[in-house]
């Protein structure tokens, strides 16, 4: 046998053990994933990065798996064996009993793989259960990929090699037993499907912990809970039910590797609608709030370059953004806002990134800060939280598919007199008349039906519903109108239909 020929032999055995290890090790590591087996010292940001990082290693070890096989002239493997179920004859002495069913199961098991890593780089494009059903295949694929080793491997009669398996297989199973001993709380599960907070039913019972002023109109609260709350991403905002009823959004900033708390910052202005006022004001360390589970419409994605821009309070879901970054990635946040005195997080942002931060004041600095210049550089993601006004000089100056925002204050729309068009229920085809004088969402509760809402001025997200057919008018703030045609959703608060509109209550 050639030098050359042991190698790519070698090359296939040591790349097929490699692949499987990893393969394990990936889902051992989506089991501390969706169980959160490791908190409080984890981050479900770096839990999913490794799981995916591990996944992908995988099958770019199985691909040189099967590259070296095609190499190796020993055991005669053309590409339609390696791709084609059931077409290579290649059987093992010691498993001839089984036939070419160990290798049937190592070209079902690369598909599978392929189809699982696909589906999860594709999981925000993917109806979640849809996802979650091809997910939970990764469990065949490791059952499978086993049998195929264990039968088809040139090295089962090692010692060390049963060792290792065994080993293996070991790990695997007692995580697994762990999952299904450990499972996630009811209210965690709503969290990861995102589920739309049902106020009266899905709320969780939350006290104050703390409460400090951070800057000359900020203060910073933490709510803590007994029980282990929901699993949140960067840009998450909760609803908090106030006194006499009242329901306001604020983006938690705190840490997301401890599951018992939540840190929200609050500023006191004076157009306050009496949200922010009261948590000034009257609430008190003790206090036991109803919180609704996370909601996340500015979410984090994956990018080489991100450009964070935070005015005034917006600073608080980028707060989340920048600190849940790793080393290698390269970020900037470019705060603004009235004065040094009313601005949160300065201190702890300039002490923790002196490279990455840049803090404009305009009274200290004495005027508006020069984002001409910065947008000029347009191989950025930029994630922007602040005013409107500077949200439009920013899409104005830069690919608005590059620029994810969200804002605080609901947009501007025109004040027009609206048109009275009608709205057909999908599942129970109940038609209702919408006055030109009333919302959707006031029509469709005076019809005894229960939509979930909170701020009704279209900035929250909350009582989003799916349209069916018909043309929608876009009034609110919380999405651009083409991502909203093409999720094919509409916020009845403040949206409207130009004639009539088929909407479905399910989601």
């Amino acid at each position: 046998m050639s030098l050359n020929t042991q190698f790519w032999w070698f090359l296939t055995r040591a790349s097929a053990i490699t692949a499987w290890s990893l393969l394990i090790a990936s889902v051992i590591w989506g089991v501390f994933l969706s169980a959160r087996i490791l908190k409080p010292n984890d981050s479900p940001r770096w839990l999913q990065d490794v799981h995916r990082f591990l996944g992908g290693l995988a099958l770019s070890f199985t691909v040189v798996h099967m590259f070296s096989l095609y190499m190796d002239k020993y055991a005669h493997f053309t590409i339609s064996n390696l791709l084609i179920p059931n077409s290579s004859k290649y059987i093992k002495s010691s498993s001839a009993a089984l036939g070419t069913i160990p290798t049937l199961l190592g070209v079902i098991s690369f598909y599978l793989l392929f189809v699982v890593l696909s589906t999860s780089w594709l999981m925000r494009k993917l109806p979640r259960k849809l996802w979650k059903y091809i997910h939970l295949a990764s469990y065949v694929l490791v059952v499978a990929v086993s049998f195929h080793a264990g039968w088809s491997g040139t090295d089962t009669q090692s010692q060390a090699y049963r060792i290792f398996s065994l080993f293996l297989i070991m790990v695997l199973t007692v995580t697994v037993i762990m999952r299904i001993l450990w499972p996630k709380s009811k209210t965690a599960l709503s969290a990861r499907v995102e589920r739309r907070p049902n106020f009266g039913v899905d709320l969780l019972k939350v006290s104050v912990e703390g409460k400090k002023m951070i800057s000359e109109c900020v203060v910073e609260v933490t709510l803590v809970s007994k029980n282990p709350l929901p699993i949140w991403q960067p840009g998450a905002h909760i609803n908090i039910v106030l006194s006499k009823g009242i329901q306001r959004q604020y983006s938690l900033c705190g840490s997301q590797s401890d599951p018992h708390r939540y840190v929200i910052a609050v500023s006191l202005g004076p157009d306050s609608r009496g949200g922010s006022e009261y948590i000034h004001k009257k609430m008190k360390i003790g206090d036991t709030l109803e919180i609704s589970a996370p909601r996340n419409h500015f979410e984090l994605l994956p990018a080489r370059k991100y450009l964070f821009i935070a005015g005034g309070i917006g600073i608080t879901p980028i707060k989340a953004m920048i600190e849940s970054m790793t080393s290698n990635i390269d970020w900037k946040l470019i705060y603004t806002g009235s004065s040094l005195e009313t601005m949160a997080y300065t201190r702890e942002l300039q002490y923790t990134y002196p490279d990455r931060v840049v803090i404009h004041a305009v009274r200290e600095n004495s005027g508006r800060f020069d984002f001409i210049s910065e947008l000029r550089i347009q191989d950025r993601e930029i994630y922007f939280c602040g005013p409107e006004s500077l949200l439009g000089d920013i899409r104005e100056n830069y690919p608005r598919e590059k620029v994810h925002f969200e804002r605080f204050a609901k947009m501007s729309t025109s004040e027009n007199i609206r048109n009275s068009f009608t709205v057909t229920i999908q599942e129970s085809g109940q038609k209702i008349s919408v006055s030109s004088s009333e919302t959707m969402l006031d029509a469709l509760e005076n019809n005894n039906i229960s939509i979930p809402a909170s701020c009704r001025e279209g900035i929250c997200g909350t009582c989003e519903i799916s349209v069916v057919s018909g043309s929608v008018e876009h009034l609110d703030s919380v999405f651009d109108d083409p991502i909203k045609e093409k999720k094919k959703i509409m916020y009845p608060c403040v949206s409207r239909s130009e004639d009539t509109v088929v909407i479905s209550l399910i989601r």
